[in-house]
């Protein structure tokens, strides 16, 4: 009974660290609309793709901060 009492304990804690290792939501969402945005600009601007450098910045940004919330990542590079 003791060995239920101590599963039944450490059950909710064994998802806290399995989300820890995850990719938070809003770095994903944030560089996918970034990333979406940049894409409708070189369409918009097929002509003039240099129009496109700050939408390709942000979301160089967005991705390099996606990237760093990935397990096994190191930052800075």
């Amino acid at each position: 009974m003791r060995i239920l009492t101590i599963i039944a304990a450490a059950a909710p804690l064994m998802g806290c660290e399995i989300a820890a290792f995850a990719p938070k939501a809003d770095e994903s969402s944030d560089y996918q609309a970034s990333t979406d945005r940049y894409l409708a600009c070189i369409l918009t601007n097929s002509n003039d793709p240099q129009r496109c450098e700050v939408a390709r910045a942000l979301m160089e940004a967005d991705g390099r901060k996606y990237n760093n919330t990935l397990p096994g990542t190191v930052s800075g590079r």
